[in-house]
């Protein structure tokens, strides 16, 4: 479990930015997880809440399993924001390496939106190959 908690001030105008954060991380035998609340009080005064919650888990046993990493978080405008990601290598010497992404956002002042995308990159003997694929 953790806290923190941080204090800016700016020097073109008069105001105080705090950040308070609380949240909880646990590893468990194939991955991790957790669980973070924030409160902001900017400088006019507003006061803004936000959660987070985080998950990394590999996507089988072997020791070059790909990793799954997803984000989801929440606050108190109403805006929503969810990304996942996919990564790895495969080869022998593990040569070819892989990512791929998608991302989410809803709410808030923002008008719903998502993109995804894939990039792959191949090494051999000092040569490298990359490839990108975008989609929004």
């Amino acid at each position: 479990m953790f806290v923190t908690g941080s204090s800016q001030n700016y020097w073109n105008h008069g105001g105080t930015d705090t950040l308070f954060q609380a949240g909880y991380t646990n590893s468990f035998k194939y991955g991790t997880h957790s669980l973070t609340a924030g409160r902001t009080r900017s400088t006019d005064g507003s006061m803004s809440n936000e959660f987070l919650l985080s998950t990394t888990i590999p996507l089988g046993h072997k020791a070059h399993a790909p990793m799954l990493t997803t984000n989801a978080s929440h606050n108190s405008d109403g805006a929503t924001n969810m990304q996942a990601n996919v990564s790895g290598s495969l080869g022998e010497a593990n040569q070819f390496s892989y990512n791929g992404y998608g991302t989410y956002n809803a709410g808030g002042s923002l008008a719903s939106n998502g993109n995804a995308g894939v990039s792959a990159t191949y090494r051999r003997a000092c040569r490298a190959r990359s490839w990108r694929i975008l989609a929004a």
